[in-house]
């Protein structure tokens, strides 16, 4: 699905994982960390591989991400759901960073706070491999999470705002 077909409180997050990097270029936007995550996403899911585009829906499944008429419909049975919390978050950006201050409303016990940074686009040229003589446009690219535990309703933090997103990389 293109970007501007979500629902406007569907947040879709774009993790670049490291595992094709040998493939005759490098991800820019490729992390380990997010390899991981997909390698823990699928164990839970008891999945027999890891597969791209993999798509996690809420947290609660995963299937391809290519599949569109699937993606609409787990969309909108979860959009159909009360969630169990609701969160005010502010953000605002202080040189090579971004403080955030949040208030949550609902049971807090076993939950977490999940903070990205998202870049919304980024075209890459690619010179080698399978996309040699492409260029690749991809949207909603996270470039950095981060967990933090809840302590109370409200609570403050901040993420360094990494290198790629100014180009100084």
């Amino acid at each position: 699905m293109a970007k501007n077909t979500y629902p406007e409180n569907v947040l879709a997050l774009s993790y670049h994982v490291d595992y094709w990097n040998y493939i005759g270029w490098e991800d820019s936007f490729s992390k380990k960390a997010f390899t991981v995550k997909q390698q823990e996403y699928n164990r839970k899911f008891k999945g027999r591989s890891n597969c791209s585009p993999q798509l996690v829906a809420n947290g609660m499944e995963h299937f391809v991400g290519s599949y569109s008429a699937k993606v609409k419909t787990k969309i909108q049975q979860y959009l159909n759901q009360k969630p169990e919390n609701s969160v005010y978050a502010v953000r605002k950006k202080e040189g090579s960073k971004v403080d955030f201050s949040y208030d949550i409303e609902g049971d807090l016990r076993d939950k977490k706070i999940r903070a990205v940074l998202v870049l919304d686009e980024s075209y890459t040229q690619i010179d080698r491999g399978e996309n040699r003589n492409r260029t690749l446009k991809n949207s909603n690219i996270v470039v950095g999470e981060k967990y933090l535990e809840i302590a109370t309703a409200t609570g403050t933090g901040f993420m360094e705002i990494p290198k790629i997103v100014s180009g100084e990389e």
